[in-house]
């Protein structure tokens, strides 16, 4: 009597039927679909058709690593993970931060090195993998990115036990760690040979960036919408699409109308499995337009699976609780948040710390007026032009500046404030934001002149042409000082309607000098106002 074939050799010779294009039985067919539901088939299903990656030779742990992080390395089921996780940070302390990051890399490598998959059934225990992931955040490690891309570097086998079924903490770790390094993220999104999960969950932590990050926010648009065209040229040569419903749950979820055009495109070009919408482009759009559908993931921290931990059985798990209602101490949170270094909110800065300021003197001239007006200003090198744009109106004599704007460069590459001018198409190339691109970037030794233009609607009521006189140095105890240093002419009131009312008004003498002294108080008070921390 014949030996009855087990479901791992049945799938294998289906597995191998597929890769050598040979036509399956219904009951293959069938035999293939259950496949996909069942734990330890799944992984080897998605290993086989799409993992393709070359594993490092990874490096072990230390003796000392191993010692400081012997508690996660061993960690059981039923330990008390906040209680861990506390005694790991506090054991700690005494080390540099570049020994806890070099400790931490050498522990994931060593866990992606000796990782068996568990037997199916098996609890895994995902701890020993996000109790690191929380050190690396809270310290901020930047640097360590790349070792935590890495997890998503690996089979399909490492996804489910470690990964899974927490994929928005992985997210909200990637945000942390890269949304300042958001090209690295997005170059991952290209890479090839891995299985397919791994590339929604840094999809969301770019969305996370244009949701969270105002100033990167068109960056992050436009990472996404580069990436969706590829997707589309994939898809349409036969690439897996199972992904396209989650970026199209990210994207509506946060409300990005812009990308309606580019979604459209690929549920008609391409068939998108209906893995998150049933009802295909049309639910999408209307996911789109409700606004009081929040972002699906709204982790800005991994200490969300502290709650999770904490939280009692029966009860609500954190997702599902309105937003800040965690059961946490919020005093003692924000008592946390003064502890970091400053420089790590800088999203709410007007300078970017990565740049050294330079003290740079400028002069702002308005275009075509009847006689000269200009302003020359003292300002940091490091200033992002969204703050220069409002200090150059306070220097004008305007207040509450709240007009539409753009910088031009010589060759015509435009930074406008209003984000409807970002169409997602192949002007990306030819604008950039000014909420994160610095004075520096645009007026230097090799560019010493722009404009600025004040506009009104779609049409240009102010012209402006903006020249680098000098570049210098700031002492040691006035870094960053910010001053008006000479001014000339009348300039036209925020009610004048266009260049032949401002000349017709200045001839009658209805438009008088503003009064200097306020001028530099309100300068002074916006430099106090938007001074760096230190």
């Amino acid at each position: 009597m014949a030996k009855k074939k087990s479901d791992t050799n049945r799938l294998d010779e289906i597995l191998a039927k597929i890769e050598q294009g040979a036509k399956l039985s219904d009951k293959e067919i069938g035999l293939f679909q259950a496949a996909l539901l069942i734990e330890g088939q799944r992984e080897k299903v998605y290993n086989t058709f799409y993992y393709r990656y070359e594993k490092p030779e990874y490096e072990t742990m230390s003796p000392a690593a191993r010692s400081w992080l012997l508690p996660f390395w061993n960690v059981q089921q039923d330990d008390n993970k906040v209680s861990l996780c506390g005694f790991v940070d506090e054991d700690g302390k005494d080390l540099s931060d570049s020994q806890r990051a070099s400790f931490l890399c050498q522990y994931l490598h060593e866990l992606y090195g000796t990782f068996t998959p568990f037997k199916p059934g098996t609890a895994s225990n995902e701890w020993r993998f996000f109790g690191p992931l929380w050190l690396m955040e809270k310290y901020k490690m930047k640097d360590s990115l790349d070792v935590v891309l890495e997890s998503l570097r690996q089979d399909a086998f490492f996804h489910s036990a470690y990964i899974a079924d927490h994929e928005y903490y992985l997210s909200a770790v990637l945000y942390q760690l890269g949304s300042d390094q958001i090209d690295i993220l997005g170059k991952f999104l290209y890479e090839d040979g891995l299985i397919p999960a791994g590339k929604h969950i840094v999809f969301d932590a770019i969305i996370m960036t244009a949701l969270h990050q105002p100033q990167k926010r068109l960056t992050a648009m436009h990472i996404a919408s580069e990436y969706l065209k590829h997707c589309l040229e994939i898809c349409k040569q036969g690439a897996n699409s199972e992904n396209i419903d989650y970026y199209a749950l990210s994207l509506a979820t946060v409300h990005l109308q812009n990308f309606m055009p580019q979604l459209k495109e690929i549920y008609q070009e391409v068939e998108i499995p209906p893995i998150i919408f049933d009802g295909g482009i049309s639910q999408i759009e209307e996911v789109m337009k409700a606004k009081s559908i929040p972002f699906h993931i709204e982790y800005d921290c991994l200490d969300g699976f502290l709650r999770e931990l904490k939280r009692e059985p029966g009860s609500s798990p954190y997702w599902m609780m309105p937003y800040g209602d965690f059961g946490f101490d919020e005093k003692e949170e924000d008592k946390d948040d003064l502890d970091d270094d400053p420089w790590d909110s800088y999203e709410d800065s007007m300078f970017n710390p990565d740049d050294k300021a330079k003290r740079l003197t400028v002069r702002v001239e308005l275009k075509d007026a009847p006689e000269p007006v200009y302003r020359e200003l003292q300002v940091p090198s490091n200033m992002f032009l969204y703050g220069f744009a409002e200090l150059i109106a306070l220097a004008f004599g305007w207040k509450d500046f709240d007009m539409v704007y753009e910088f031009v460069e010589n060759d015509g590459f435009r930074y406008p404030s209003d984000e409807e001018d970002y169409a997602l198409t192949d002007d990306y190339f030819e604008m950039d934001t000014p909420y994160y691109t610095t004075i520096d970037e645009v007026l230097n030794k090799k560019s010493k002149s722009l404009q600025y233009i004040i506009k009104k609607g779609k049409k240009t009521l102010w012209s402006h042409v903006i020249t680098l006189l000098k570049s210098g140095k700031y002492g040691p105890n006035n870094e960053h000082q910010i001053a008006l240093i000479d001014a000339r002419g009348i300039y036209p009131p925020k009610s004048t309607k266009n260049m032949e009312d401002y000349t017709t008004r200045l001839k009658e003498g209805k438009i008088r000098q503003p009064n200097f002294s306020t001028v530099q108080k309100n300068i002074r008070q916006f430099e106090d106002d938007n001074r760096p921390p230190f």
